[in-house]
């Protein structure tokens, strides 16, 4: 016969109970917040365990796991082999120590909220020196300036619930603090750029002469008899050269009676100079 239900109208402890004091064969699937669990009973027997997609050698940590869920349905069906079976293990003993657990993880969530707080290491030690085990040299190692406790548990190879036992040991020994979650930033405000208008372009303006306009004479020179000072007039225009220069006197006589000589008319063609 095939169960199935919500967590809230039939919590998890109670459905396993059940299952213990029936003696029943079958797969229980559990589906919640957190994720899934499946667990493989025989005749009241937990002989198989699965968190999410992986196996599990130990049927109380699947169990600690699905109590954790806030929200979830189940279902159990009966039949069905384990794909790796464990050493059995009566389903009312498995419920009371993952019931430990959960209550040991209560206590470690008064210390460490959630996973998101942030933790760091003091500067100096209580006494100014520590004494550490391996598992808390691990994770005091990893552990940056300031890192979230899930961070620091994830790259400790640890799984959950032992990585927040470390950290709980090393907090109440004083070797490191925690600190509320990081607060998102603020989104900083839009800038707006309005275009300006420009100033209109002006010739620059001279610098003014700091001794005034400098006057041509000074009463002074009136006095010791100076005189104007000297201001070149305009050179003489270039006179039409003179074509007889340079020239013999015989062809020197010619040519200026050419050019005194009044202008001819155009010879006819009865002109004795065109036969």
């Amino acid at each position: 016969m095939a169960l199935n239900g919500t967590l809230d109208s039939f919590p998890l402890a109670d459905i396993l109970r059940f299952l213990s004091t029936a003696q029943r064969t079958g797969v229980l699937q559990i589906d919640g917040d957190r994720g899934s669990v499946r667990l493989w009973i025989e005749d009241g027997e937990c002989t198989g365990a699965e968190a999410g997609a992986v196996m599990l050698d130990d049927a109380v940590s699947a169990a600690f796991e699905a109590l954790r869920f806030t929200a979830g349905t189940f279902s159990f069906t009966d039949g069905g082999s384990t794909p790796l079976r464990l050493s059995p293990r009566p389903l009312s003993v498995v419920l009371n120590d993952a019931l430990d657990l959960r209550a040991e993880w209560n206590s470690i969530e008064l210390v460490l909220p959630s996973s998101r707080h942030w933790v760091r290491p003091v500067a100096t030690p209580p006494d100014g020196r520590a004494v550490l085990d391996p598992l808390g040299w691990r994770l005091v190692t990893g552990l940056g300036r300031s890192d979230d406790v899930g961070s620091v548990v994830a790259r400790s190879g640890l799984g959950e619930l032992e990585g927040a036992r470390v950290l709980v040991g090393l907090i109440r020994e004083g070797l490191i603090v925690v600190e509320p979650p990081a607060e998102a930033t603020a989104e900083p405000p839009e800038v707006v750029f309005e275009p300006q208008t420009p100033a209109p372009l002006s010739a620059p303006v001279p610098a003014a002469d700091p001794f005034g306009e400098t006057p041509d004479r000074f009463p002074i020179d009136d006095l010791f008899g100076v005189e104007a000072p000297f201001e070149p007039s305009s050179p003489p225009a270039p006179a039409a050269p003179d074509p007889s220069v340079g020239l013999s006197p015989e062809v020197a006589s010619v040519i200026a009676e050419v050019v005194s000589s009044p202008a001819t008319t155009e010879p006819s063609s009865t002109d004795p100079a065109f036969r």
